[in-house]
């Protein structure tokens, strides 16, 4: 048998000198792949709503329609759909298209904060590319857009951004993060809490930061407002969803799967638990003057994320999204709470297939009691953690 030859030399050492391109180039091939096979599935939402949506915005002259829609979702989304109506390509293509790009913008975000925050890892490189390839084939995230047709990645995204930014300690773009976020989905709020917590602990932004949050949502809503639509119904479109349904809880296995009872005082009573807890953490966080470096922010964001979700009524399937991808970034870049992301990609995964596939895999109950004791476990890891044994950076 011959030798290799130089030309083969030449090209083994070219592929292993950028071997890390190839990966990535083969992630992105193969998530591309898979979403490819999901557009044609045409979900209840998309059939019952999005696609309503965009015909009534198409008859109506694309982004003169936006004067008067009838969709519940905020002008900012909705003038991209609007957009989307100048073009010649099946709504239900161009609308997933818009959250599978959305897909690759946070996969590389996840990548992103990963590499930077891991600066002083040899493998760095490597545990970034990881982050970016998991983030893309996580179940929620293939499913959320490229099969549902649903936009929970645009918001989050932003959230993630905001995170970046407040890692970075450029606090008036995480407040504009924040902006972009809520222009696009209430479910922001989740988040929220760590903020309001951050401006009590850290004192290092004026309270005037959080006007920047609606101030963007206006500035989304220009095209909206421009074509005729009044500014109060911009700023009301989220509380005409807060009574859309009479539900307590719509397929995500929270609190309200192991109680019944009147919905409004359930209502209450789950707002007023959380706001309780939040004012306790708020509490014990000053009263011991505890020292919120970026690994504990990450971490109370992965608590604030997924016990709004637990404890609020009128929650979907689909809110747990930012949680997935907040635990997922915390046990990527500290190496420890894995089960949690598993299982919260798990519940939110369950969840789904309730929805789509009419699939009750697992009880509710049981999952609801399983997320239980997720909260608990997060809310003691909070309180015991240990900053000079897991902190990487302050």
């Amino acid at each position: 048998m011959s030798k290799i030859s130089s030309f083969e030399v030449k090209v083994l050492n070219f592929i292993e000198k950028h071997i890390n391109v190839f990966i990535v180039i083969a992630l992105i091939m193969f998530s591309l792949l898979l979403r490819y096979f999901m557009i044609p599935f045409e979900s209840a939402d998309f059939n019952f709503f999005l696609k309503s949506w965009f015909y009534e915005l198409k008859e109506a002259g694309g982004l003169s329609g936006l004067a008067d829609y009838s969709g519940d979702y905020n002008a900012p989304y909705m003038t991209i759909l609007a957009l989307l109506t100048y073009l010649k390509i099946n709504p239900l293509i161009s609308i997933k298209v818009v959250s599978i790009i959305f897909d690759y913008v946070l996969a590389f975000l996840v990548g992103k904060i990963v590499y930077d925050i891991r600066n002083k890892d040899k493998d760095r490189k490597m545990l970034s590319i990881i982050a970016f390839g998991i983030t893309l084939f996580l179940p929620t995230v293939v499913m959320n857009g490229s099969l549902w047709a649903q936009c929970d990645v645009i918001y989050t995204t932003f959230l993630v951004l905001a995170f970046y930014f407040l890692y970075k300690d450029k606090i008036l773009f995480s407040f504009i993060s924040l902006g972009l976020a809520f222009a696009f989905k209430l479910q922001f709020i989740f988040i929220l809490p760590v903020y309001i917590i951050l401006y009590f602990r850290k004192k290092n932004f004026s309270i005037l930061y959080f006007l920047i949050i609606p101030l963007v949502n206006f500035i989304l809503c220009l095209p909206a407002i421009i074509a005729g639509k009044s500014v109060l119904e911009c700023f009301l479109v989220y509380f005409k969803q807060t009574s859309t349904y009479s539900e307590l809880n719509l397929n995500i296995p929270n609190i309200y799967s192991l109680i019944n009872g009147d919905v409004q005082y359930l209502s209450i009573f789950g707002i007023i638990c959380l706001v309780v807890f939040f004012a306790f953490l708020l509490f014990y966080i000053i009263k011991q003057n505890i020292n919120l470096t970026i690994e504990r922010i990450l971490l109370l964001s992965v608590l604030s994320l997924s016990l709004c979700v637990f404890l609020l009524p009128h929650m979907h399937e689909r809110y747990l999204f930012a949680a997935d991808i907040f635990s997922l970034l915390y046990c990527l870049l500290y190496k420890r709470n894995y089960l949690v992301a598993i299982l919260i990609s798990l519940i939110s995964t369950l969840s789904y297939s309730v929805f789509l596939f009419s699939s009750s895999i697992v009880p509710s109950y049981l999952l609801a009691f399983v997320f239980f004791g997720l909260i608990i476990y997060l809310f003691k890891d909070f309180l015991n953690y240990n900053n000079k044994k897991h902190n990487l950076n302050s």
